[in-house]
């Protein structure tokens, strides 16, 4: 109902009783209207359920529940004064409180310690005098906390169990129908309550306003600007960081103890709201919780002056805000060198240096040893391989031409550079003359010319040393900040052939040639172990290429330990990589933000934490960041393809046009590739991109297009029911393809296909067969843990009946898990199934779906099979529809493999059952349509589900 229509209908219920003056808004359980109580003219808020919850509540339950918390008197809770039903409107009134929201007050910024826990205090006073009279909130969070003068009230107490228990078809305290309906708000939701449970208890609160007072003090909600399916996984599965690295000045104690009460297990947190105020008292009592006298700051402040809490938080804020306006400004084209905003450094672009044929290595090696020395420089940022590759090929010019000075001037100002440099490296003697000139972009004037010698080739990387540093100096650079600059051998390497294998490297990833790219990685590192741009350059190859997880995660561990070798930038891209290897992702965003920081436009930053924000359901957050790394590497292929998926997903065409009318702009072999195979996977058209995949793989591309789409072909096998031809997949491109770059590709596809058989031919002994056969094979290989597939091979024992392999590869696994736990829920519901324990599969199933990092709706398919088990029809349908539903294709590309065609037959059996001819028969179209090329095996099914089709057809008329 609008709102205009809600609030005629209740002008005429309620005219004779309430003037009602306007909507203040609403949550997701009530409509609010401030309104005059005209018998006691006193101002109320009215509160209305919307029609479409009203209209599922039993309307005598919930008058009982409302005037069972109508008792609560208390300073700090906002009491119910009448309830009423009128026209099958469902409401209840409350005193209109003059004042603000704590989230109004949130949205200026942190609070001090001391405001946030009096806040936190009057909260946890209401909660302490509720729980005692029988009555737990199960609703807390920002919007339900007003703030009158100098305190604090709680308001709708009771409200989300009234509704819940009146909601219930069991007359039980939880609302827990169909595919689980939870009352509450995701983003505060204790993870008792995310899970569906239905025993609630006070601690679910002590949980909630513990995420509230979090959020006062940080500026920060651990789990908010989620879509509710990923707030719901990530209250069950993740832990925030702790409010101490958002807010250095927060009290220890204050610290441990809003950790404490933010435990996920029911048990580790305090055992009731009177335990946290007791605990607040010992902090109060031993000075653990202080307002600091007010102290000047600055250069006049006195000796040991501190700034006060207050004053620290809105530090906090400053910065935040001007890093933002940085990139704000960046995306509409102003300056950013505004007072207070960080000024980003100037670009350089370096070009290619002039050789001799027999010094062309030397001199590629001189170029990048040069370009990573300048890149400590406070005062220059200097153009990465990857930006000038994209901006090359927007320029239509091959990515490996060398930058000659026409072409670097010419590059400068496509990106925005302020001068480029150039030079040349010639014999001298038995040594070199490496001569250098810093040239303006803007005039191709010469700004500077300098001139080094090296005696010999092992000279060379000190000569550089000094023409590097001379030109920082040049830029402008402090003497004591090239004096405090480690020499270029320490931040490199001091092997000159390590150096040469190191720049063949950034030439291949320049071109895109990741294979060829890693293969020069691991030649320099075995020049010198100790390179660590070498081991950060291996890690980006090989996570790229999606490959190798050792080596990949080996090389990251290698490179962050060594990472003070390295310049900042580069320093915190590693540890930004490395926190994602641990699924630390908090710590990883954390990293990101902190480059921003520096360089608010660095492309690696922009892209990855938009990547982030998508992987949570936040798009709105994502989409700024992606277009500003967009932005900031023009023709850049990775975020425009996160935000091609991204629009999607969201249905939103206005966007997928924009951006596939920009196409043109991303100049890679790659990208018509994903616009058609993503647009088509998004509304579920699998034929079509199985021909366009073998379209492709008959052209003979080379192994980085070959690689990836060679796997989704075999996937996409799967799916429609050719067993057949995805096992000679195995046996050809896969098996080349693990020979040639990571033999996991081959272990990953035979557990694929031992899946396959138990969802398609119901073998789960042929299944088992085929898992230990690999599970042989991978012990004689000798092959790294983190290689061998072993989670996955678990769940696919597990799926196969083989409960105690499943077991014992689990345990094996163990070093493999993440901070998440969603491979041990997978297993561990497999598990509960193969057991004929679907209730517990129910459970860890429903804590899975939208857990996944990158996948909302991952898992539905076993649920939905869970559910199917206990014969709760309706909800196996819903799940179904709601996973069919999705327009994302990364993760229809997560769930479908397995799921889809199993889910549109099932699908067209339960509509069948229920007389629903139409949707029966659509179902069943879509099956055979995926299955119509299946194996002769399965031709049975499909022409069963033919007929099925024809006599429902028929029956119709």
């Amino acid at each position: 109902m609008a709102m205009s229509d809600l609030l005629v209908d209740l002008r005429a219920q309620l005219g004779d009783r309430y003037r009602i003056e306007r909507e203040l808004g609403g949550g997701g359980m009530s409509r609010v209207f401030v309104a005059e109580e005209l018998a006691l003219g006193r101002r109320v808020v009215l509160k209305v359920l919307p029609p479409d919850m009203a209209a599922t509540v039993n309307t005598d339950r919930f008058r009982r529940e409302v005037q069972f918390v109508a008792r609560l008197q208390h300073p700090h809770i906002v009491p119910v004064l009448a309830t009423g039903e009128d026209a099958d409107t469902l409401w209840y009134s409350m005193p209109y409180v003059d004042g603000d929201t704590l989230r109004g007050r949130m949205s200026t910024g942190p609070m001090s310690v001391r405001e946030a826990v009096t806040v936190w205090r009057d909260m946890l006073d209401a909660l302490s005098y509720a729980h005692k009279a029988g009555v737990v909130h199960r609703d807390i969070k920002p919007d339900n906390v007003l703030l009158s003068g100098r305190h604090a009230v709680v308001t709708d107490f009771g409200i989300a169990k009234a509704v819940a228990s009146a909601t219930s078809t069991d007359g039980g305290s939880a609302a827990l129908t169909g595919i689980g309906f939870v009352v509450g708000t995701p983003a505060y939701m204790a993870p008792e309550q995310a899970a569906g449970m239905t025993e609630i208890d006070p601690r679910a609160d002590v949980y909630s306003t513990a995420l509230v007072a979090y959020e006062m003090l940080t500026g920060n909600s651990p789990f908010g600007g989620m879509t509710p399916a990923r707030a719901l996984a990530s209250q069950v599965q993740t832990m925030p960081a702790s409010p101490r690295t958002l807010r250095a000045d927060l009290p220890p104690t204050i610290d441990a103890l809003l950790m404490r009460c933010l435990a996920k297990e029911v048990s580790d947190r305090p055992a009731s709201a009177d335990a946290v105020l007791e605990a607040l008292d010992a902090i109060d009592t031993a000075g653990g919780v202080t307002t600091p006298a007010s102290q000047p700051t600055g250069a006049g402040a006195a000796p040991g002056a501190r700034p006060t809490s207050r004053g620290r938080g809105f530090a906090f804020l400053g910065v935040a805000l001007a890093a933002g306006v940085a990139t704000w400004l960046l995306m509409k084209g102003g300056s950013t060198r505004s007072a207070g905003v960080p000024v980003e450094r100037d670009l350089l672009v370096v070009a290619s240096f002039a050789h001799e044929a027999k010094d062309s290595s030397y001199a590629r090696a001189v170029t990048e040893a040069l370009r990573i020395d300048l890149q400590q420089s406070p005062k220059l940022r200097v153009a990465e391989p990857q930006l000038v590759a994209s901006t090359l090929q927007t320029m239509r010019v091959a990515a490996d031409a060398d930058l000659t000075d026409s072409l670097a001037r010419d590059l400068g100002r496509r990106t925005g550079a302020k001068a480029f440099v150039t030079g040349a490296l010639r014999p001298l003697g038995s040594g070199y003359a490496l001569s250098a000139r810093l040239v303006s972009v803007a005039d191709g004037s010469e700004v500077a010319a300098l001139r080094e010698t090296a005696k010999s080739s092992s000279d060379l990387l000190d000569a550089i040393d000094r023409l590097s540093k001379a030109l920082r100096e040049q830029a402008g650079e402090s003497v004591a900040s090239l004096k405090a600059s480690p020499a270029l051998p320490s931040v490199t390497t001091s092997s000159i052939e390590a150096l040469v294998a190191y720049s063949a490297a950034t030439e291949y990833m320049r071109n895109g040639e990741q294979f060829l790219g890693s293969q020069q990685y691991e030649k320099a590192l075995q020049i010198d172990s100790t390179f660590a741009s070498a081991w950060s350059g291996l890690s980006t190859t090989l996570s790229n290429m999606g490959v190798r997880r050792a080596d990949r995660d080996r090389a990251v561990l290698r490179a962050f330990n060594l990472r003070s070798k390295l310049p900042p930038v580069e320093r915190l891209k590693i540890e930004s990589r490395y926190h994602s290897s641990r699924g630390e992702f908090t710590e990883e965003m954390a990293a990101h933000k902190a480059l921003l920081a520096i360089e608010p436009t660095n492309y690696a930053a922009l892209n990855n934490l938009g990547r982030l924000m998508i992987g949570r359901g936040r798009y709105a957050e994502a989409e700024p960041l992606l277009r500003a790394a967009i932005a900031s590497r023009p023709g850049a292929v990775a975020p425009w393809e996160m935000l091609y998926d991204a629009a999607l997903a969201r249905g939103d065409a206005a966007l997928v046009d924009s951006l596939r009318r920009t196409m043109s702009s991303v100049p890679s072999p790659r990208t018509p590739i994903v616009v058609a195979n993503d647009r088509a996977v998004s509304a579920g058209e699998y034929t079509s991109v199985a021909k366009r995949l073998d379209s492709i793989l008959a052209t003979k591309p080379d192994i980085d297009i070959a690689g990836p789409v060679s796997s989704q072909r075999f996937r996409l096998q799967l799916m429609r029911g050719q067993l057949s031809a995805a096992e000679r997949d195995i046996t050809g491109l896969l098996e080349a393809m693990a020979a040639k770059v990571d033999p996991s590709a081959l272990f990953e596809g035979e557990a694929n296909i031992a899946e396959a058989r138990i969802v398609a031919l119901d073998d789960s002994v042929g299944a088992r067969t085929r898992l230990a056969k690999l599970d042989a094979a991978i012990a004689r290989s000798k092959t790294p843990l983190e290689d061998q597939k072993t989670l996955y091979r678990a769940f696919a024992h597990a799926r196969a009946g083989n409960v105690a392999q499943a077991r014992r590869l689990l345990a094996s696994a163990e070093p493999l898990l993440p901070r998440d736990t969603t491979w041990r829920l997978w297993i561990s519901g497999e598990i509960a199934l193969a057991e004929g324990r679907p209730a517990d599969a129910v459970r860890a199933f429903r804590r899975l779906v939208g857990a996944e990092m990158f996948c909302v709706i991952c898992g539905s398919g076993a649920l939905a099979r869970s559910y199917d088990v206990l014969g709760q029809r309706d909800s196996v349908v819903a799940i179904y529809e709601r996973m069919l539903a999705s327009h994302d294709p990364e993760n229809r590309w997560g769930e479908d493999v397995f799921e889809r065609a199993r889910a549109l037959k099932r699908l067209g059996e339960l509509y069948e059952e229920r007389g629903n001819v139409a949707q029966a028969v659509r179902r069943y179209r879509d099956f055979v349509e995926l299955w119509k090329d299946a194996d002769p095996t399965l031709q049975p099914v499909v022409q069963d589900v033919r007929e099925r089709i024809a006599r429902l057809e028929q029956k119709r008329g």
